[in-house]
């Protein structure tokens, strides 16, 4: 028979402190001396002890649920809808919930309050909030604590968000199609709305205004692929058309892709291309798109960590926490 789980009252006894002490030194409250948390935190490790975390919720009155949705976005979530970024990003927040002793709810966009309504929810982080967003706000109304993948565009020094710095990610890609020798750059943009998107065509603007340069913007809404598509025909049938493109997301980049093979143009010979968004259908050898590899799972992990900290007490004052990306060359940029 596997012998029982150790208690919190056989680390008392193997620590000789009270039960009192052992709780305050484990979830690091109360007057404790800092030898005798060090004391008892080892004694937990070497017999085994891990809270009960039901209990712990129980205690705190938490119901131990964190909820991790989109913003309402016209017409669907673009965060669902970029699927290779959201699938990376799920199940890191998700193991890093389940390791702080909280589940995380995947549920429907933030335009479905009243199905949020049903549940209590300890917290929330919700991806890419729009401008003046509806969900954020209604989360303030009921007290619910959250943290924003994607900064809210209204208040950015004011909330607890977590982030890639996307306007330096943009200098980087187009700072890599000019090395790789292209001269005239344009811009599938999805319609600036998210703070990704802002960030990015404020990056844009300021690097073509660096060298003189006139922007090439063509928007990009729905599907991305097809968007893309449709957006990169645009600027290819142009009088002077670019060399070289660079877009948001990985779904626009290969709506570009497909649109130089429609115009017979040779890549990267005629036309370079670079997303600043990467997912396994830009690293496929029939694919190959240079992108940014923006860290999705690192940045669904630290928000989850961050939000944990905000219900814990660890953070009472509103942090923003940018994550790194890494710029990742492929076929579509590469010299011949």
């Amino acid at each position: 028979m596997a012998s029982e789980r150790p208690g919190i009252r056989d680390v008392a006894r193997a620590a000789g402190v009270s039960r009192t002490t052992v709780s305050h030194a484990l979830n690091g409250k109360g007057r404790v001396a800092e030898e005798t948390r060090e004391r008892i935190l080892a004694v937990a490790e070497r017999l085994g002890y891990r809270p009960n975390t039901n209990a712990l919720h129980l205690t705190q009155r938490r119901t131990g649920l964190l909820a991790l949705a989109s913003s309402p976005s016209d017409p669907v979530p673009l965060g669902l809808l970029d699927a290779d970024y959201f699938l990376m990003l799920a199940p890191a927040a998700s193991e890093a919930a389940l390791r702080a002793g909280y589940a995380l709810v995947l549920g429907p966009s933030g335009g479905a309050t009243e199905l949020w309504s049903q549940i209590e929810l300890d917290g929330a982080l919700i991806t890419d909030p729009l401008p003046s967003d509806p969900f954020l706000r209604e989360l303030e109304r009921r007290g619910t604590p959250y943290v924003t993948l994607g900064r809210d565009v209204d208040r950015r020094e004011q909330t607890w968000w977590v982030d890639s710095d996307l306007e330096q990610a943009m200098v980087n890609a187009l700072d890599h199609l000019e090395a790789a020798g292209a001269r005239r750059i344009g811009f599938v943009a999805e319609p600036p709305r998210h703070s990704y998107s802002i960030d990015e065509l404020r990056a844009y603007e300021s690097w073509q205004a660096a060298r003189d340069g006139a922007p090439l913007v063509e928007e990009a809404g729905g599907n991305h692929t097809e968007a893309g598509y449709h957006a990169a025909l645009r600027l290819l049938d142009a009088p002077d058309p670019p060399d070289g493109i660079v877009t948001t997301l990985e779904g626009l980049a290969l709506g570009v892709k497909l649109a130089a093979e429609t115009r017979a143009l040779q890549v990267p010979g005629e036309l370079k291309i670079a997303s600043v968004s990467d997912g396994p259908g830009l690293a496929q050898a029939h694919t190959s798109i240079t992108a940014v590899d923006l860290a999705p799972a690192e940045i669904g992990a630290t928000a989850v960590r961050l939000l944990i900290d905000r219900l814990e007490g660890r953070s009472t004052t509103p942090e923003q926490v940018q994550v790194p990306s890494t710029l990742r060359p492929r076929a579509t940029t590469r010299r011949r």
